[in-house]
């Protein structure tokens, strides 16, 4: 090996070392709230949407006129979550568990869930669900369009049922 070839050799072996050590490194670093919200907002703007930091610290955006959320636990930083939901009105708690039942059974990863409004006890909460695991909080975004996608569909499902009623 000539003596040239020698040098772009250790050139690449110790570029190779230290690109290797500062992934390392990000990978052992330890994430708060604050990182998160910074790696959801960044993605989420390079995406084409404008997210919002809402009064609880979780991460709200709006796809096509519906307001969705990654919520952020605090006790466990690698738990993904995507939200969204709407209201029922006026619909029978066990018709709407039909429903939604039937929606869970032909959705993968997203989850629909009921419960009553507080505030107007005729009103049923649908809440639609997208949870995951992730080690690396940075690796939400070769999820996030799987994700919402999912949501969309399974909310699809359950509309779709809806309006045979």
């Amino acid at each position: 090996m000539t003596k040239i070839g020698k040098i772009v050799l250790s050139i690449l072996v110790l570029g190779g070392i230290f690109i290797f050590s500062a992934a390392a490194q990000d990978r052992t670093k330890e994430w708060n709230r604050e990182d998160l919200q910074d790696i959801y907002i960044e993605h989420l703007v390079s995406e084409g949407f404008r997210p919002e930091i809402d009064y609880d610290g979780d991460i709200q955006f709006k796809v096509l006129g519906s307001n969705y959320f990654i919520i952020i636990d605090d006790a466990d930083l690698k738990f993904f979550q995507l939200y969204t939901g709407f209201w029922l009105d006026d619909m029978a708690m066990e018709d709407a568990y039909d429903l939604v039942n039937f929606a869970n059974r032909r959705s993968k990863v997203a989850k629909i869930s009921l419960s009553v409004s507080e505030d107007e006890p005729d009103r049923l909460i649908v809440s639609i669900t997208a949870e995951l695991l992730i080690d690396h909080p940075e690796d939400f975004v070769f999820v996030f369009n799987r994700a919402l996608s999912l949501l969309a569909n399974a909310k699809s499902i359950f509309q779709s049922q809806l309006a045979k009623l």
